[in-house]
């Protein structure tokens, strides 16, 4: 019999679900939606996001999204330099709240007070779990050991080009993280 075990991996590399909402509403008050029932408002931090945005809007229409003009900041406060404005935008005067016009694909400075649907986002967390099979006499709850793979693990995701994650061990309710595996029965 073989010991086996899991590790659960935690990728916290930042991804979103975004939630369309077709009911029309101020920008404060769709913010407040978002936040009540989802996250906060969408935020388009690079052309990816912005393009899994584009994908669950209608055409022709304007969406309520994050940005609102303090210095231009997105309402879940991420940060990102990304911007996307039409040709002469942002204007100047009272428009502090920014659509995105999917016939263009780009942002406007619009009035706070103006209806439109809008784009909700929830943040998705990647979880991946592994099962770990130790052949011959290794000793998988040995604490030094389970270190030493959990560097090797973090080295080869590093190595295949993912950043943001965090590792551990899933301990079982007894306490230990690995048990021998039972033979399956034959039929």
């Amino acid at each position: 019999m073989d010991k086996t075990g899991s590790v659960i991996f935690l990728l916290s590399e930042r991804t979103n679900r975004y939630i369309p909402v077709g009911t029309p509403m101020s920008w404060s008050s769709a913010q407040s939606l978002c936040r009540k029932k989802y996250t906060d408002l969408a935020s388009m931090r690079n052309q990816q996001e912005k393009e899994e945005i584009l994908k669950v809007t209608d055409p022709e229409s304007r969406w309520w999204i994050g940005l609102f003009r303090d210095s231009w900041k997105w309402s879940d406060q991420s940060n990102s330099s990304f911007r996307r404005w039409n040709y002469g935008e942002p204007g100047s005067g009272n428009e502090f709240c920014a659509v995105l016009n999917k016939r263009t694909a780009a942002w406007h400075d619009i009035s706070c007070y103006q209806k439109f649907s809008f784009i909700c986002s929830v943040p998705m967390l990647k979880v991946l779990k592994v099962e770990l099979i130790a052949e011959g006499s290794v000793d998988l709850n040995d604490p030094t050991g389970q270190e030493a793979i959990l560097e090797q693990m973090e080295k080869h995701m590093r190595d295949q080009g993912i950043h943001q994650f965090r590792l551990r061990w899933r301990k079982q309710p007894d306490g230990e993280i690995f048990h021998k595996k039972k033979e399956e029965q034959k039929s």
